[in-house]
């Protein structure tokens, strides 16, 4: 065995904790982007000024996901490194992340193929790139309904199915006893 259970329980614990860190980093060069499109755009349409609006509340929203998930790691379970590398088995808010992700990743697919729509004007490729994505969003919130029904088998089914059409990877925590989805 390469790492004894301290050394890999420090690893998945720092290693959630650089993700976050990344995360709400990340959020910080996109609330910029946000007020730079404030700024600049005046002359958009309602429709697009409250899809922009939307994508805020949804990045804000997986911000804060990721300020709770650290709080519940480095605060509530100071101390107890076993619960802390299991607590993807007692928080609700690590069910989550699948489904934020998925709604997100549709949000700004849709985003796309309107752009695809006025750039190309060929309603097939729109059409198959809105199915897909409609696809990947179900799978992901019917992942995430297994994930909170806990029947593990059919949740790493969806899984599958949520990171194979929308070509994007969930970094969603894994059981140790388990295998990984993909």
């Amino acid at each position: 065995m390469l790492f004894n259970q301290t050394e890999m329980e420090t690893c998945i614990l720092g290693g959630w904790d650089l993700g976050a860190c990344s995360s709400l980093f990340l959020e910080g060069v996109l609330c910029a982007q946000f007020a730079h499109y404030l700024s600049l755009n005046k002359r958009d349409s309602i429709w697009m000024k409250l899809f922009v609006a939307g994508l805020v509340l949804l990045t804000t929203l997986k911000s804060l996901q990721s300020l709770a998930m650290m709080w519940i790691q480095n605060v509530t379970l100071f101390g107890d490194r076993e619960a802390a590398s299991n607590i993807w088995h007692n928080h609700w808010v690590w069910y989550t992340i699948l489904m934020l992700e998925a709604i997100t990743a549709f949000y700004v697919q849709m985003f796309f193929c309107r752009r695809l729509w006025t750039i190309s004007r060929n309603a097939y490729l729109v059409i198959i790139c809105i199915t897909l994505s409609l696809f990947a969003l179900v799978s992901g919130l019917a992942g995430t309904f297994y994930l909170f029904t806990n029947t593990l088998d059919l949740t790493t089914r969806w899984f599958r199915l949520t990171c194979g059409p929308s070509g994007t990877r969930i970094n969603a925590p894994w059981p140790a006893d388990q295998s990984q989805p993909f």
